[in-house]
């Protein structure tokens, strides 16, 4: 795959969050032969174990669930482990959700129907924003320390992070 996204013309590869492990090996060999460099990894990059399609939201940063939270920072370590092998400068992150029912389907569909200015869409976008008020404070203290602790683990590897908005989950 790198070579082929190589003899193209590309100088550099983003690896995404789809990577499984056992696609490591190769990466690593075209990446030592000089035949791509890498300048993005998203995480998690490597999958985990078992996972065997991307799953960027597998583990979330927000979780309530300490052991989802203690995966989350076990799997990034390895991404940022992962991007100072390939010598990658940036890995991108997704924090995770605040947990909450989904609304999104809902009012895009209403826009769909042409519902867009009645009383019932302007009740639900009301809920939601409500209910997200809410939940957010934990949610966001949660991932504002996860992003403390990578950001600290980042700058041993002289990576630069970024974190992308995801629309689902």
């Amino acid at each position: 795959m790198l070579r082929e996204i190589r003899s193209l013309g590309f100088e550099y590869a983003e690896l995404s969050h789809g990577i499984r492990i056992s696609l490591l090996p190769g990466i690593m060999e075209a990446f030592d032969a000089g035949e791509i460099k890498i300048s993005t990894l998203h995480n998690f990059c490597p999958l985990p174990m078992g996972v065997n399609h991307a799953a960027p939201n597998i583990y979330k940063f927000t979780s309530l669930d300490r052991r989802e939270r203690d995966n989350a920072w076990r799997h990034t370590l390895k991404t940022l482990e992962t991007a100072d092998r390939l010598k990658a400068v940036l890995v991108v992150l997704h924090m995770g959700a605040i947990d909450m029912k989904e609304y999104t389907d809902r009012l895009v569909e209403m826009v769909g129907e042409g519902k867009r200015h009645t009383p019932k869409y302007t009740s639900l976008c009301e809920e939601a924003m409500m209910k997200r008020e809410k939940k957010k404070a934990e949610h966001m203290n949660l991932a504002g320390e996860m992003l403390t602790k990578i950001a600290d683990k980042a700058e041993e590897y002289g990576l630069r992070l970024g974190i992308e908005n995801r629309e689902e989950i």
